[in-house]
């Protein structure tokens, strides 16, 4: 997801940005323990505390009422799963970041928080044939949520 937070237009751009996504071993344990007043599962340092951390800022930046010069984008992004599927990370970085360079200027151009995640979807599968060929369970899956997500952004682009 990438939401835009307008500042008057007078200064420079801030991008704030953490991942999504996890990657650890089938089979991991994924209940959240506390021990030593601390919470412990996979996920939860990466990258948990990032995203914890730019909600965080989003929230207290509004509740003071600070208002900035330049805008902010704030973007939380799915981008190391590629190694799980032994994916070319170079040709994956290359596609993510194109990719996010459109979803980009679609959010400064329409001044309106745009799921990254269909069009970084687009990138890997150009970028990586293997891509284009998940398994057929993944594939109605992905093929549903990637029409749902198309269709809340249509439905938001046609109310503006």
């Amino acid at each position: 997801m990438i939401g835009l937070r307008k500042g008057s237009g007078r200064g420079p751009v801030l991008v704030v940005s953490a991942h999504l996504d996890t990657v650890f071993p089938e089979g991991t344990e994924v209940k959240v323990k506390v021990k030593d007043h601390k919470y412990h599962a996979p996920g939860i340092y990466d990258d948990g505390r990032g995203l914890a951390s730019l909600l965080t800022v989003i929230r207290a930046l509004n509740q003071a009422n600070i208002r900035t010069v330049g805008d902010i984008v704030f973007t939380a992004l799915y981008a190391v799963a590629s190694r799980r599927h032994h994916l070319s990370m170079a040709r994956t970085a290359l596609a993510l970041g194109l990719g996010y360079v459109a979803v980009m200027l679609l959010v400064l151009a329409l001044e309106l928080a745009i799921p990254a995640l269909p069009l970084l979807g687009v990138a890997i599968a150009v970028a990586h044939p293997q891509a284009r060929r998940p398994a057929a369970a993944d594939r109605a899956r992905g093929f549903t949520l990637s029409a749902l997500v198309v269709a809340a952004v249509v439905v938001l682009l046609l109310r503006r």
